[in-house]
């Protein structure tokens, strides 16, 4: 096994430590600037959806170092930490980011949203936050072979450094206002509002563990 006994107490107190590392040398959306941004959010790992979505990209730090090889002058990348994951990743981790000339740590009190609507676009393996750009009229380049916002014509899959570099370059010069972020919103919209089902009394989930049972098999 390659789980430690008290494995969980260290990454507690490093959390504390890594925070307050991102209050220090997390940047603001005001702050930057350049000409356009591209906005990545770190997932929390492990994650399900890196292993089942994307088993072949779930190295974050590979997936990053491609982006921003891919990216002109004056564009920079903006990767912001799950805010689950403080202690979990190393500092080294870290600083390797902020070694990288295009790269920048987002600050960590400022919300998904708040980037994504800064951002002219926005990367993901195979997180939600791909989901949220869509609805924002963003477009996304995605590593994630399996993950359902592919099929949009706003999101692009993309699967090595040519392809990235390449489909990277042609989002970014898609006017923001073409009506074919429209059509990716309400696609996904209609889509997501046809496989959605009643689940009664979800906000109770977590104070029940009867109730957690029952919707799992009504599920």
């Amino acid at each position: 096994a390659i789980y430690k006994y008290w494995a969980w107490l260290p990454i507690q107190i490093r959390r504390f430590f890594r925070y307050r590392y991102f209050l220090r040398h997390g940047k603001n959306p005001d702050e930057l600037k350049c000409d356009k941004i591209v906005f990545f959010a770190l997932h929390q790992e492990p994650e399900i959806t890196l292993q089942t979505q994307s088993p072949e990209f779930n190295n974050s730090l590979e997936i990053i170092g491609i982006i921003a090889k891919s990216l002109k002058a004056n564009t920079l990348l903006v990767v912001r930490e799950h805010p689950l994951s403080f202690g979990i990743r190393s500092k080294d981790f870290h600083d390797c980011l902020r070694k990288m000339g295009n790269v920048i740590l987002a600050h960590p009190e400022v919300s998904c949203w708040e980037w994504i609507k800064k951002a002219d676009l926005v990367v993901t393996i195979s997180g939600t936050v791909g989901v949220e750009a869509v609805f924002f009229g963003k477009p996304v380049v995605t590593f994630g072979k399996y993950q359902m916002i592919r099929n949009l014509p706003t999101v692009k899959y993309v699967s090595n450094y040519d392809m990235a570099r390449k489909t990277i370059n042609e989002l970014l010069c898609i006017p923001i206002d073409d009506k074919i972020y429209e059509v990716s919103k309400q696609a996904l919209y209609h889509a997501q509002m046809e496989m959605s089902f009643d689940m009664p009394k979800l906000e109770e989930v977590n104070k029940n563990l009867d109730f957690q049972l029952d919707n799992a098999r009504a599920a």
